[in-house]
């Protein structure tokens, strides 16, 4: 029996592959600091990568990371504060953290290490469903 080609149906990704698709690194936010405090900026976000295997099963998420930035501006230390559910995400986003640049936050002109929030988030990788005629 012959099938007709004209209903072959081609999902095509709108987000690319996990090759191509970052993660998005939104705000820093500070824990309570006591007195004025200039707060640290990022100068280099590191390479964030989408886990393959999480990527290929279509798993999306967000990750709230807590992050020590000492005075030279480098994270060394890093923690997941609120999980996305799904544990590769999360220690995607842990191992990428440590990766972070800053410029060092300051008080008074001098360098000191902070505590912050990152938030990671993960696209939901999507599909769609084209008709080729």
């Amino acid at each position: 029996m012959r099938r007709s080609l004209t209903a072959i149906m081609l999902v095509v990704s709108l987000s690319g592959c996990a090759d191509t698709i970052n993660p998005v690194l939104g705000r820093l936010s500070l824990g309570r600091e006591t007195g004025p405090l200039k707060p640290p900026v990022r100068i280099d976000s590191g390479r964030f990568a989408y886990p393959e295997d999480v990527w290929e099963d279509r798993v999306g998420g967000t990750v709230w990371l807590r992050l020590h930035i000492t005075t030279a501006g480098r994270v060394d230390s890093v923690t997941v504060l609120e999980s996305s559910g799904n544990a590769a995400l999360d220690a995607a986003a842990q191992a990428d953290g440590l990766g972070l640049r800053f410029t060092p936050a300051e008080r008074s002109g001098e360098p000191v290490s902070v505590w912050a929030h990152l938030e990671v988030i993960y696209p939901l990788p999507q599909e769609v469903i084209v008709d080729e005629p």
